[in-house]
């Protein structure tokens, strides 16, 4: 996630300066084509047995990345209109107007962790667009989403935001779930790339490492509606997913009344990723603590998942689930 602040280079002078290492490269091409990789040169065994015998020493020295100067941590707020633009306002059991997160034309925004502070519990929906993207199938209930600065909520893959043609901004629709107003504060915090201050080389190095980063994005999946279940009941509920890309998870969240069990089952292959029935404290995390697969769970286009659960409680459960993962676009 973190560029390196400094990099380590090693001259080769004093080794090539020696005769014998000289007609060793003179004699083996593959020993000489390692010259240009200078750390694989010094570890191949015939090299490394003349510079013990010999007691030479590589020259090392270490440069600062020429990237770390234009690379800047960033919190990217919203901008509600309100006195405090970085507050939103939501009447009671109300849904927001679209709010917008704005990215100028500075420098590109790489987002890594989703925080919010709020009078109470809400629903949100993220939108780009500048890609005509959602970053989720529905509304997802922040207790499965925004973290605090202590424990952030980190994505599975960062949101790559590229401002080279212009000003972009995610919009985010907030839905209040109490019967009082509620002042919500949302941030998404990642890094920015300001590259038109930096060197041509430099801004080719930038697009080098971003280039992939536009192909794949963070993705948060719930069920196709919303789970509220009576007393001691049971449901089925499904999981689609769309055709414009395939999907890979690696962290589940859930915020519920009450605890409840689960089975996922795979609706193509008619496979439950479990041998029994488990229980919500021990498949699905919290925003700040969430259960984070052991190996992603890839799931591709036009596919289904199911999930099967039983209400622990007598009295009504309201249901809310997120999967966590990225979106990966071929084309």
């Amino acid at each position: 996630m973190s560029l390196k602040t400094f990099t380590e280079h090693i001259g080769l002078r004093p080794i090539l300066a020696n005769p014998e290492i000289g007609q060793l490269i003179m004699a083996r091409p593959d020993i000489k084509t390692l010259i240009s990789r200078p750390f694989k040169f010094i570890e191949h065994p015939e090299v490394k047995t003349l510079i013990g015998k010999y007691g030479l020493v590589p020259e090392y020295s270490i440069h600062i990345n020429k990237l770390k100067r234009h690379v800047r941590p960033f919190w990217l707020l919203t901008d509600s209109g309100e006195a405090e633009p970085t507050i939103t306002t939501v009447a009671a059991n109300a849904t927001a107007n679209p709010v917008a997160m704005p990215v100028d034309t500075q420098g590109h925004f790489e987002a890594f962790y989703c925080l919010s502070q709020s009078t109470g519990p809400y629903t949100v929906i993220i939108f780009d667009p500048g890609k005509r993207r959602n970053l989720m199938n529905r509304e997802i209930h922040i207790r499965t989403l925004g973290g605090n600065a202590e424990q952030p909520f980190i994505f599975p893959e960062s949101y790559f935001m590229n401002v080279e043609d212009g000003q972009r901004s995610l919009m985010v629709t907030f839905r209040n779930l109490t019967n009082v107003q509620n002042q919500i504060r949302f941030a998404l915090v990642g890094r920015r790339w300001y590259n038109k201050e930096s060197s041509p080389q430099v801004q080719m190095e930038m697009r080098m490492k971003f280039a992939k980063r536009e192909r794949t994005n963070v993705y948060f999946l719930t069920t196709d509606g919303a789970i509220s279940l009576a007393g001691n009941a049971a449901g089925n509920f499904n999981i689609t997913m769309d055709d414009l890309a395939d999907t890979e998870i690696f962290k589940m969240m859930s915020f519920s009344d009450s605890p409840f069990t689960f089975e996922i089952l795979e609706r193509a292959s008619n496979r439950t990723l479990s041998n029994g029935i488990i229980h919500s404290d021990l498949g699905f995390g919290t925003e700040n603590f969430p259960f984070i697969f052991p190996e992603s769970l890839l799931v591709e286009r036009n596919y289904q998942l199911t999930l099967r659960i039983t209400n622990l409680s007598p009295d009504t459960n309201n249901i809310f689930v997120n999967f966590a993962g990225r979106r990966l676009y071929y084309a």
